[in-house]
């Protein structure tokens, strides 16, 4: 019974402490039930920028696209030069689109922590892609979540735009991450020690 009693003790400490690692959404337009109208090709990236005030470790990033032929897609983070379009490339990932006619959220996980400031995600059909479709179709009405919007066209010359980008961002807080990894490594330090006894 004793044995039975530190188990369960020691699985609700580590609940208790991963309680702050639940996923949420950093970035959210909403999604329009109208096709989404911006033709993307490996010629035109598509951009929406966005600022968080904490660190997130980012688990998807995904766009609203509407899919007329399948193909690779790629979406990425830049980060923001101060005058309303993207700069520095952070990260990107490629991703196969859905059967062509769908229209629904598509996206990749995401790599990598990104840190309290504002950013810009971006997508694109990279070069010898087979994608045709388009991307759109958020259903924010003005205040957007997203400050600025911004088409590349050719890359890395950026325009300013109004697209209504229909974009998502789903991540977890980096200190909850640490702290789910941490009651993680002492639940089994704990339980090793429980079987030495």
């Amino acid at each position: 019974m004793r044995k039975l009693l530190t188990i369960l003790s020691v699985l609700a400490l580590c609940l208790a402490m991963a309680g702050g690692a639940w996923a949420t959404l950093i970035l959210d337009t909403g999604a329009n039930p109208m096709q989404p109208s911006y033709l993307m090709d490996y010629t035109l990236w598509l951009a929406g920028q966005f600022t968080t005030h904490q660190t997130w470790d980012i688990l998807a990033m995904q766009g609203y696209i509407y899919t007329s032929t399948a193909g690779e897609l790629e979406v990425a983070i830049f980060t923001d030069n101060g005058t309303g379009v993207p700069d520095m490339l952070l990260f990107s990932n490629d991703f196969m689109s859905q059967p062509a006619g769908t229209t629904a959220w598509q996206g990749t996980s995401g790599p990598s922590v990104l840190p309290a400031g504002t950013y810009w995600i971006a997508f694109t059909a990279p070069s010898g892609s087979s994608f045709l479709g388009g991307i759109g179709g958020a259903n924010n009405a003005p205040p957007t979540p997203m400050a600025y919007e911004a088409y590349g066209n050719p890359y890395p010359v950026w325009d300013s735009a109004t697209l209504n980008l229909g974009a998502m961002i789903d991540a977890v807080p980096l200190p909850g991450a640490v702290w789910l990894l941490a009651s993680g490594i002492l639940g089994l330090a704990g339980l090793r020690r429980f079987r030495k006894l």
